[in-house]
């Protein structure tokens, strides 16, 4: 037996087995009201089953290229795949007429495919596609798989609020080109049907599938599309004990300075994740370059630093009330969507985790008389 062979072989029991887990998982570990675990665990499991049907046929000849049925199938879990994303960037915007609308090409093809008069014939390899191009049965199938290529563009347009998303553009671009990862693997395949490209596919799906199954249940904030509110007030400048010894020093009524903290505490930009110092740079008719040197004469290690010691300073305001807190909520009220990043700097900044620094403040509120 060949050593591709040997790989398929491995990869077609393996791939099923990562894809039902995760879906499995997802499916559990999902949160009232919130559908995006929901979204991401129905193509999890759909191409667990796919995979795992595919295991029956492992036996047989190599499959027909740009095979009708692998068509169909690549665009109805491409679609369930932009599901998860759709629902991250905009909690609740997919309705169910929405939803149906976004399913209507792939209804319409599998219509087409069945009202059609004859059957596709079998084409065995990339030249015969060259040589047949001309064929109705040919040209149309690769203009469904032309098709297939605007989904990537229209989380575009999909309107993206940071105060109801759960995720930045950082991580729902990251998931995007993983998906265009899957794609490429699968399109080669479709019309090439190399050993290669089948390896390839089935190893990245599988690698795709655990990365973003760990992102979204160990690092990503995930909160309710109504996420509790916490009574909050406008935030004052955060004034750490290095920053003390240095605002009395060089700099200390740079107008841009000034300018920087009124502009960030008039609209609380620290909430919004995808605030950066490109951003803040043009709203203050400034470069980066002079904006970062600022910062950093203040005492910070750099921007960075500068906005989540703005986050973690809320959160701490928010934990001194009297109110109740929730740990992951209020990270996502203040500006974070990793929660390892915002461990990471609370810790940093307090020397202790969340969970410690609110059982200090409820021993210290129950001694007090």
């Amino acid at each position: 037996m060949k050593i591709e062979e040997v790989l398929i072989d491995g990869l077609f029991h393996f791939t099923p087995c990562i894809f039902l887990l995760s879906g499995i998982l997802l499916w559990r570990r999902r949160q009232p009201g919130d559908r995006s675990r929901l979204f991401l665990a129905l193509p999890f499991l759909l191409a667990g089953i796919m995979f795992s049907i595919g295991i029956f046929r492992s036996g047989s000849s190599s499959p027909a290229v740009l095979s009708v049925s692998l068509l169909c199938r690549g665009w109805t879990s491409l679609t369930l795949l932009y599901l998860y994303p759709i629902e991250v960037i905009s909690p609740g915007w997919l309705t169910f007429k929405k939803g149906i609308l976004l399913f209507v090409p792939c209804i319409l093809l599998n219509l087409v495919l069945l009202c059609l008069p004859f059957q596709f014939r079998e084409l065995t390899s990339f030249c015969d596609i060259i040589e047949n191009i001309t064929e109705f049965n040919v040209w149309f199938r690769l203009v469904v798989l032309l098709c297939i290529i605007p989904y990537s563009l229209m989380l575009l347009y999909i309107p993206y609020n940071y105060n109801r998303s759960s995720a930045n553009y950082e991580w729902i671009a990251l998931y995007t080109i993983g998906i265009q990862g899957i794609g490429f693997f699968y399109v080669a395949y479709l019309l090439t049907s190399a050993a290669a490209m089948a390896i390839g596919h089935m190893a990245y799906s599988s690698l795709f599938c655990l990365f973003v199954t760990y992102q979204e249940l160990f690092l990503r904030i995930n909160v309710p599309v109504t996420p509790r509110e916490v009574p909050v007030e406008l935030s004052v400048p955060l004034i750490t004990p290095s920053d003390e010894s240095i605002i009395s020093g060089k700099n200390k009524e740079n107008p841009l300075w000034i300018q920087l903290n009124e502009l960030i505490d008039n609209e609380q930009l620290w909430r919004n994740p995808d605030t950066n110092i490109t951003k803040l740079a043009v709203r203050l008719n400034t470069n980066r370059n002079k904006l970062s040197r600022i910062i950093q004469e203040k005492g910070y290690d750099g921007y960075k630093e500068f906005i989540n010691r703005r986050r973690i300073n809320e959160f701490l305001k928010i934990a001194d009330s009297d109110k109740y807190v929730n740990v992951l909520d209020t990270f996502f009220k203040v500006g974070f969507r990793s929660k390892a990043t915002a461990l990471r700097n609370f810790k940093e900044y307090t020397g202790m985790l969340p969970s410690e620094y609110l059982q200090l403040k409820l021993k210290q509120k129950t001694k007090m008389p």
